[in-house]
């Protein structure tokens, strides 16, 4: 497996992966997007973008993408590679929502006024 990093161009209509091993880079034609990030264990990338309630999964080796609903107004985005969850803020309901990357099962974290960013331990997995 490559090392990759992703590239995001908000309003360009694609995302650039850039392989970190041979510096080559390709375009994926999967919309714009607003946040990324990845599961390196299944070249999974996770697209986001603020009005749309649906968060885009794109299987980086083939291009496909698709959708599971989160909700509006997703702001700060993390994944968990221990548990499968993709974690989420939604900035106008003042909660975090943990969406399971198999089922696409989504839950809410009531957290508070207005949050926006997330970071996630991976030795104790505190969000």
């Amino acid at each position: 497996m490559c090392v990759l990093e992703e590239l995001v161009s908000t309003y360009s209509g694609s995302v650039t992966a850039i392989d970190g091993i041979s510096n080559t880079a390709r375009e994926l034609k999967v919309g714009d997007a607003d946040d990324i990030t990845l599961d390196p264990r299944t070249d999974t990338v996770f697209l986001s973008t603020y009005e749309d309630p649906s968060i885009r999964f794109v299987d980086e080796a083939t291009g496909a993408a698709t959708k599971a609903s989160a909700g509006p107004h997703a702001w700060g985005m993390v994944f968990d590679q221990t548990s499968g969850t993709l974690f989420l803020t939604h900035t106008a309901s003042a909660e975090i929502v943990a969406l399971d990357e198999k089922t696409h099962a989504v839950r809410t974290l009531p957290v508070g006024r207005i949050p926006c960013a997330l970071a996630i331990n991976p030795v104790t997995r505190r969000l």
